[in-house]
Formats: structure tokens, C-alpha cells, sequence
């Protein structure tokens, strides 16, 4: 297939809410005899795998799970591997979307960055064996998702492990580095942010797919390194639908795609003169409903738009600011060991001189990133001057990430000064630190465990936790 890069803007979406609590009992494998009761409509945080109890996950049955084995039908899942062991997090938030399209979620609490090739295995062998063997599933249309390095860990599952996956949804990141001997028989999509610093990479590998047979669209939103908003993580869903609907492993739901149709024909209307953002409708448009439509309507137009000057003219910009941004990230990647903190101070302020431009946000988020695996990777050493220059600069390219104030109340505690860590963490609950067991298990912290006002923003950080 074509590639598909496109540029996402605000729409309305209406979607189902959960429905009400369903309790059943389900028999969970041919090997027992023993009964499940599970709650379907509602988000369970932590479910222990019968397999092995070390492991869990999150999960969200639709409310119509509840008469499936009346009905003797099977569900689509979406596995969901987050970078931070946050298995609830897109279970969660993507709720609404399952009820509506019919899904399965489960979302791993074991899997996140770090993690040894052995240390991963596992867990997707464990939660794969604990979700087809538990729950009613259907094994033709299982679809792996991650965010960052989980987005890497889900391609992976597709590329080179012997589960049969359908489908890939890559959020925020691509593939991990590939060797001989991948499969190419499921489909990719990958989401992006027009902010994130993993964009070129995303863009990259696109054109890579280009030249391989794995069908693959590129969605660009706009946003930074996070899991997509519900509204842009709706197409990811259609899109396995529609993919599922082409193999025959569901009926066609005409008015589904009619749905999707009329909605960016109507986003056409909005962006008509703009060649870009019609291109890149159209080659979504493509994408997702070729074999279920007609769609030489909109390759021909595509086809038409792409030969402008205007387009021709805008992609080899395009191409200039890729080369500009690579350049500046080598440069940034070069200098963090070695530029003290006065160019560093001076070289953000020089990004912050161009607040609306996307490639500076990326270099922005791009060296958020850099300073925090070195602020962290010092303070881990107890390098506490290196440590104190990196969250500085950390605290410089990105003042409203809560991570800059519990690693600056680290520092503090490990340097002595246990009485100035306490505003800090107050900081971080207000910027939305949501990491509860990380705070409360923390041994930097043990100083502080009857002290009022670290228990006050214990607390804090366990609401935020739980919304």
C-alpha cells in the first residue's frame, strides 16, 4: 500500500459509555474445571494471572460480554503495553472505545523500558496464555498496542513471536531493530504527535514499510510523546475493524464505514485548499477503506494533489527541517556530557524564541528526554554535581513535568537537605506526579514515613493515582 501520513485535526466523536456491571462465570480453559467470575463494563486495575501470580493486568470486558456464551461469540482484544508498567492507564482511557466497538482491552502492570529481551518474553507469554485461555477471544483478530518503548515491544510481538497477531497499533514510537526471519502478515498502524520527539522516526520507518509487505498507514495528531487522545486512538480501533471486515473474519458493517467516510469528506470540506491536509486525508481515506469502497475517487485525487507545485514545493521543506532536526538532535545528543550550564541555559532559551513551531517543540521534548536519562542516570550513581546540572536544564526545557521535582527531592534527600524535599515533592503532586507505590516504596523517602505533610502528599498522589 501507499504510505498514509496524515495530519489528524479536532472532531467531535460520540462514543458509547460503558454500560452497567455484569457479573458472569465462564469456564477459563479446557484444562479446568474450575469457574471465573468476572465483571464486564467496568475497568478492573489488577487481575493476577492464574499462570503465574507474579504477573497482571488491567482489564475492560464490553458490557455484551456478559451473554457471549449464550450467544457463542468471541471478542477482539487490544493488548496494551505501556512504557511505565501502567496497564490501567490505556485500559482506561480507551474504555469507551471497546464498549462501542466491541473489544477486549488488557493492559499489562509488568511490562515497561529497561527490561531485558528474557524479562519481556515472559511477560507477553504469560498474558497471552492467561487472556485466550480465560476469556472468550477471538484468536483470528488479536491486536497488540504500546506506548514508546511498549510501542516497540507490541511490533515486536508481530515481527518475531508466535502468536498469531492480526494487527499493531505503535504509539509514539516503531519497531524494535529488525533481524532475518520477521513476519510481515499483520497490519501496522502508527500514531503520532506532531510534537513528539520520536516523529522523524515515525516518518522514517513509514517510508521503510514503502518498501516491505506489511500494510501500514501513518497517523500524525496533534500532540507530544503520550498515548493518543480517545477521539485520535478511535481510527486505530476502526482501522483493525476495517481490516478484520477485509479478511471476512467480520461482517461488513456498511454503516460504520459510512460513518467514517462522511466524517472526513466532512473534514475535507474544512481543509479544502489546504494541499497538505488534503493529501493527507485522502491517503488515510485509502488506507483504511480500500477493498470495502471504491476508492478511485480519492486516489485520483490524490494522485492529482501530490504532482502540485505546491505539494512538491512544501515536501521539499519538508525534507529541509528533517535534516535541520536530525542535525540538532546529534548536536544536543554530543553536547549534554560536555557544554556547561550557561550554553544550555542559552540554547533553550534560543527554542523558546520559536514557541509555535513544531520542530522546536520536538527539540524541546527531544532534550526533555536527553536531560532526564542523565539527571536519572547520575543521581542512580550518586554523581550529585552532575545530577544538579541536569535537572537544572531539565527543569529549564520542561518546568511542567512533575519527574524534575521528585528527582530534584532525591537529590535533596541524598545530599543532606531532607527539609527542602518535602516542597518539592508538594511540586511534583501538583503537576500531576502519579506514581503512588514508586513514592511510598521509595527508601530515599523512609526519613519522611510519619511525617504529616509527606503523608498528606502520599495521599494526594494516591487520588491522583486512582482517577
Amino acid at each position: 500500500m501507499n504510505k498514509s501520513w496524515i495530519i489528524l485535526f479536532s472532531f467531535l466523536v460520540s462514543c458509547v459509555q460503558p454500560g452497567g456491571q455484569n457479573s458472569s462465570k465462564e469456564d477459563i480453559g479446557p484444562a479446568s474445571k474450575k469457574s471465573y467470575t468476572f465483571l464486564s463494563g467496568v475497568v478492573q486495575k489488577d487481575i493476577s494471572c492464574k499462570v503465574d501470580s507474579t504477573y497482571s493486568y488491567a482489564l475492560y470486558l464490553p458490557s455484551t460480554y456478559a451473554d457471549s456464551s449464550k450467544l457463542n461469540y468471541s471478542f477482539p482484544v487490544i493488548f496494551f503495553f505501556d512504557a511505565h508498567r501502567r496497564g490501567v492507564l490505556p485500559v482506561k482511557k480507551y474504555a469507551p472505545l471497546a464498549e462501542k466497538f466491541g473489544f477486549i482491552l488488557v493492559g499489562s502492570n509488568n511490562s515497561m523500558n529497561g527490561q531485558t529481551q528474557g524479562e519481556s518474553d515472559r511477560i507477553v507469554s504469560v498474558l497471552f496464555d492467561e487472556v485466550r485461555q480465560r476469556y472468550r477471544v477471538d484468536d483470528k483478530r488479536l491486536v497488540v498496542s504500546g506506548f514508546s518503548g511498549g510501542a516497540r515491544v507490541a511490533a515486536g510481538i508481530a515481527l518475531f513471536r508466535k502468536e498469531p497477531v492480526a494487527g499493531v497499533i505503535g504509539c509514539a514510537a516503531g519497531f524494535p531493530p529488525i533481524s532475518l526471519g520477521y513476519n510481515t502478515q499483520f497490519n501496522y498502524l502508527a500514531i503520532v504527535g506532531n510534537k513528539d520527539f520520536n516523529y522523524l522516526e515515525l516518518k522514517e520507518l513509514d517510508r521503510t514499510l514503502n518498501q516491505m509487505p506489511i500494510s501500514h498507514c501513518l497517523l500524525v495528531y496533534d500532540g507530544k510523546h503520550d498515548w493518543p487522545l480517545k477521539q485520535v486512538m478511535q481510527e486505530g480501533f476502526q482501522y483493525m475493524l476495517f481490516d478484520a471486515m477485509r479478511k471476512d473474519l467480520l461482517l461488513k458493517d456498511k454503516k460504520l464505514i459510512e460513518e467514517f467516510q462522511k466524517r472526513n469528506d466532512s473534514l475535507l470540506v474544512t481543509v479544502s485548499g489546504n494541499v497538505v491536509q488534503e493529501v493527507a486525508v485522502y491517503r488515510k481515506m485509502v488506507s483504511f477503506l480500500y477493498d470495502l469502497i471504491p476508492v478511485e475517487r480519492y486516489r485520483n485525487k490524490l494522485d492529482k494533489l501530490t504532482q502540485t507545485k505546491t505539494y512538491i514545493k512544501w515536501q521539499q521543506e519538508e525534507e529541509r527541517q528533517e535534516l535541520f532536526e536530525r542535525n540538532q538532535q546529534q548536536k544536543y545528543a554530543a553536547a549534554i556530557g560536555s557544554k556547561n550550564l550557561s550554553w544550555w541555559l542559552q540554547e533553550i532559551e534560543d527554542l523558546y524564541k520559536k514557541p509555535e513551531d513544531p520542530v522546536s517543540l520536538r527539540l524541546q521534548n527531544y532534550l526533555s528526554l536527553v536531560s532526564y536519562m542523565y539527571a536519572s542516570g547520575t543521581l542512580k550513581n550518586n554523581q550529585f554535581k552532575e545530577a544538579e546540572k541536569y535537572l537544572t536544564i531539565y527543569k529549564k526545557v520542561d518546568p511542567d513535568n512533575p519527574e524534575v521535582y521528585y528527582l530534584k527531592a532525591v537529590l535533596l534527600t541524598r545530599t543532606g537537605k531532607a527539609e527542602l524535599a518535602l516542597a518539592q515533592l508538594q511540586v511534583a503532586a501538583d503537576k500531576g506526579f502519579n506514581e503512588y507505590e514508586r513514592m511510598q516504596n521509595s527508601k530515599d523517602f523512609n526519613g519522611f514515613q510519619d511525617n504529616e505533610v509527606f503523608e498528606r502528599i502520599l495521599l494526594q498522589i494516591r487520588d491522583k493515582s486512582e482517577q
